[in-house]
């Protein structure tokens, strides 16, 4: 699935869509990313077609990044804090987070916070810089929810901690606690979490 998005960075493409049901595996275990009815060209975003991306306050949708989300409620005319402390809430991901990568759930909360406290105050008049500057790190956010739900599965097989966990976990964390800060500035892209999980 890294590989498959690294390859859409590279084009230029978001699929910004990344769920279980949109992501298909085949006979020889290689994954297929499929639906790309919300996916876009950042570079031919404007503001005409970008509100075709931009959907009501919904922090409860898991591989939604928080900022996304956070966006949506200040689209809804939300407070901002109130749509920060909603969106850490109401996503059951950020106490797996806490059980499997020992991220402590006020920890991601503040960097949510800390990125919105460095935006410009107030709702902008144009999201297309925002979509332009973030994009790269959703679709990323998107695999490691997938990755952590699939993780939280596995532990109820008692050999999956022995034989696969085990010799591999200290990897593996890295790569999650790289594609799951609250923050899309601290997060990695497919392409960065690839690199760090083919080095020896």
């Amino acid at each position: 699935m890294l590989e498959a998005v690294q390859k859409l960075e590279k084009v230029g493409v978001c699929h910004y869509d990344i769920t279980e049901r949109n992501v298909l595996v085949d006979a020889n275990g290689v994954f297929r990313i499929i639906d790309f009815g919300s996916a876009f060209q950042p570079d031919f975003l404007t503001e005409m077609n970008i509100w075709r991306h931009i959907y009501s306050f919904s922090p409860e949708y898991s591989t939604q990044p928080p900022e996304l989300s956070v966006q949506n409620g200040i689209i809804d005319n939300l407070d901002t804090v109130y749509c920060v402390n909603h969106t850490i809430d109401v996503k059951r991901e950020y106490k797996l987070m806490q059980t499997y990568l020992n991220i402590p759930i006020e920890t991601q909360r503040n960097e949510l916070l800390s990125f919105w406290q460095s935006q410009p105050v107030g709702k902008p008049t144009s999201w297309v810089p925002f979509f332009q500057t973030y994009w790269t790190k959703w679709d990323s956010w998107a695999i490691g929810i997938l990755f952590l739900k699939l993780l939280n599965r596995l532990f109820l097989i008692p050999t999956f901690q022995k034989v696969t966990w085990r010799p591999h976990q200290n990897k593996l964390r890295s790569i999650l606690k790289g594609l799951l800060p609250s923050d899309p500035r601290l997060r990695m892209t497919a392409g960065d979490a690839l690199a760090l999980l083919t080095r020896s």
